[in-house]
């Protein structure tokens, strides 16, 4: 009996979860008993915020016999609005175990996690503060950081990574605290590893002699950071190196060299180098032609494979552009930590371009992805329709220099349960979309076109969708759109 009262009270306090909130954000509290030496002050002064802010404390099941005790010692049933005894969701916000504060939208795309110990010497409190902010300025005290960036990636848990190709570097930064915590550079030992990884027979013992000829024949960049993905904490770098090969093409007399590169698969997880791995880049058919990867991809949530658009070539003229249609396909690791190509020849993307390739690479989000001239969204594994964006024209190839009419930013979707949001270039203005999935009804948003486009970087807040984030005069800046 007394077993199944617990299990009653279980159920009433986890089934609570948002029953009674209505707030943008929601703070956790998961405590560890045996570790929470801050938890009262934190909670005190977490307090103040619940105006704006919901407050729940997710304790272990094993203490719920004890609360009477642990109420009269920490308080926590009158300084939160809602306190669960689950073990699970305990583990979920805290899988060390240590006692942490957690804060997440009503979206629940994002989860920003700080130890307790640590949240009076990290940001945590200032980071809350700004949160509800319209219009925001970032990382203000780094003035610099725009500069010469390729690329932004933001974490679902508060990191800031840039990608700066002319000084060939990653910087990472802590989203709540607004401080750079370390930089990843690409030495010999890496790019030499990244080198030996090719197709067209290069040693690695070769490395040093063909940088020093790839440099007197007057190639300039070696290598290039080609795109960056981030999964369970570990930062996933495709990494291209060039090479200069001697072959003899169709309607060539003699042999000649001629400029290729390969991409290779790196990871890192703390700025600290993991691994280095091989990437099919090419794919011989049966009929003589030759699938080529383009040196991108993504990698789906508790996933060890990506995926990305390859396109079709003559295997007689590498990395040129043939066949203009582009496939899908999955690049899956071997037991030797090679990603093998598995193309999709069936995927509806054939049907979508039937003339032309510009604007082929598809947008993603999670296991979910579109492209510029479609309204559909294809999930990833299965290439089924999960949902269409019937704010958008369906597409039509005319001739095979027609544009879309909104042709969809990279960075530019995001999709939740119950939401869909969505960014496009439409009549040189840029328009932010957001759909109830149940319902069907969208509103739509425009912001001012700066006149450098390919500095814009816009994206969504990964915590909260209802903002942007994106570059204006070299700042970055974080605006409330919906």
């Amino acid at each position: 009996m007394k077993k199944f009262i617990l299990n009653l009270l279980i159920i009433i306090f986890s089934t609570s979860l948002f029953a009674k909130n209505n707030k943008e954000y929601t703070i956790t509290i998961a405590v560890n008993l045996e570790d929470c030496i801050n938890c009262n002050k934190a909670l005190y002064d977490l307090k103040k915020l619940r105006k704006d802010y919901y407050l729940q404390i997710v304790i272990p099941e094993i203490y719920l016999e004890d609360s009477v005790k642990i109420f009269d010692e920490y308080e926590f049933n009158t300084l939160s609005d809602t306190i669960i005894w689950d073990d699970k969701l305990h583990k979920e916000y805290s899988p060390l175990g240590a006692s942490v504060a957690s804060l997440e939208s009503k979206y629940k795309t994002g989860k920003f996690t700080e130890i307790i110990a640590n949240i009076y010497r990290g940001n945590f409190f200032e980071f809350l503060s700004w949160q509800l902010d319209e219009n925001r300025e970032l990382f203000s005290t780094h003035p610099y950081i725009t500069k010469g960036i390729a690329d932004y990636l933001y974490t679902s848990n508060g990191l800031l990574i840039t990608q700066n190709n002319f000084q060939k570097k990653i910087d990472v930064y802590d989203y709540i605290k607004q401080e750079k915590l370390y930089t990843i550079k690409f030495d010999d030992s890496v790019r030499k590893k990244a080198f030996g990884y090719n197709s067209f027979d290069f040693s690695e013992e070769e490395y040093e002699k063909h940088m020093q000829h790839l440099k007197d024949s007057g190639v300039k960049d070696q290598y290039l950071i080609s795109k960056l993905n981030y999964i369970n904490d570990t930062l996933i770098v495709y990494f291209k190196t060039y090479f200069l090969k001697n072959m003899r093409l169709a309607g060539d007399e003699e042999e000649s060299e001629y400029l290729v590169e390969e991409t290779s698969l790196i990871k890192y997880k703390n700025g600290e180098l993991l691994s280095v791995h091989k990437i099919e880049n090419f794919k011989e058919t049966d009929k003589g032609w030759r699938f080529i990867y383009l040196g991108k991809g993504v990698i789906p949530e508790k996933s060890e494979s990506f995926y990305a658009t390859i396109s079709l070539s003559n295997k007689e003229y590498p990395n040129a552009i043939i066949k203009q249609r582009p496939f899908l396909a999955k690049f899956e690791k071997n037991e030797k930590g090679t990603y093998e190509m598995e193309v999709y020849e069936d995927r509806p993307i054939l049907e979508l371009y039937d003339l032309t390739r510009d604007y082929s690479f598809p947008e993603f989000s999670g296991n979910i992805y579109y492209f510029a001239h479609s309204n559909n969204l294809y999930d990833l594994k299965t290439g089924e329709v999960v949902d269409s964006l019937t704010f958008y024209k369906e597409f039509k190839e005319e001739t095979a220099k027609k544009l879309p009419d909104a042709i969809k930013l990279d960075h530019g979707l995001m999709v939740t349960e119950d939401y869909i949001w969505s960014i496009a270039l439409e009549d040189e203005k840029i328009f932010l979309y957001k759909m109830n999935r149940s319902t069907r009804e969208y509103v739509s948003k425009n912001i001012e076109l700066p006149e450098r486009l390919h500095m814009l970087h816009i994206r969504f807040d990964p915590l909260n969708p209802d903002f942007v984030i994106y570059n204006k005069e070299n700042k970055i800046i974080r605006k409330k759109i919906f």
